[in-house]
């Protein structure tokens, strides 16, 4: 699925879409290329900016991976955005095809604030299995966040110029991680919390969810999360 010739590889996504796992899939299979490097959100504020900067710009480096979120786009630096904008790249297309599982995976992650696992747990890990098997509390204001933060990337990812080589999508990927990731929605109340963002979901076009998106976006903005 991955054999890749044309470098560097770019993996455009959105939150909660494995891109991490995948990042790693790639950087595994291509690692014993010369000074081949994985770049995951680089263009955070990060220790690592400099170091991406010097190896991709600087030194024309061409062997890497990079996973960038389709609402950080617009901080690329101006060489590299060259590079994608001409088709210079592999450009990977992340997406995942039960929408409500990512806004739910994404509020999930929110209340417990797992986003991305740097090491590995082995489970079962009992302090974090009786926190995973707990019930999650319903905050709607936090669920029409989680809704927002998606659907602000995935608008940005569908605008793109870019064109995609490879569409991808999470639940095709046969990741190693996949049972490890999928414990970030490891809840006694998923399905509940499902339904109601699911009903959340469905009220997008109401004066109440205009209404109630305008106070979340305004405390976003405010407190600089987007």
């Amino acid at each position: 699925m991955f054999d890749i010739e044309k470098k560097p590889i770019i993996i455009i996504s959105t939150p909660r879409t494995g891109s991490t796992a995948l990042c790693k899939i790639i950087y595994n299979k291509y690692k014993h290329l010369p000074n081949f490097k994985e770049y995951m959100e680089p263009l955070l504020p990060s220790e690592s900016f400099e170091n991406f900067f010097t190896d991709v710009i600087t030194n024309k480096n061409k062997n890497f991976v990079l996973k960038v979120q389709a609402g950080e786009i617009k901080n690329l630096p101006d060489e590299l955005d060259e590079i994608l904008c001409y088709n210079h790249c592999t450009t990977i297309f992340l997406r995942r095809k039960d929408l409500i599982a990512q806004y739910t995976s994404n509020y999930i992650a929110k209340i417990r604030n797992y986003y991305i696992y740097k090491t590995k747990i082995v489970f079962p890990d009992k302090k974090l299995m009786r926190e995973l098997n707990s019930n999650i509390p319903a905050n709607i204001n936090l669920m029409c966040e989680a809704i927002i933060d998606i659907d602000y990337h995935l608008n940005k990812m569908n605008n793109l110029i870019y064109k995609k080589n490879v569409e991808v999508y999470y639940e095709d990927l046969d990741l190693d991680q996949q049972d490890f990731y999928m414990k970030t929605i490891d809840c006694l109340n998923y399905d509940q919390l499902y339904n109601k963002i699911k009903d959340l979901n469905n009220k997008k076009n109401t004066p109440w969810f205009l209404n109630l998106t305008k106070s979340v976006t305004k405390n976003k903005f405010k407190n600089n999360s987007i």
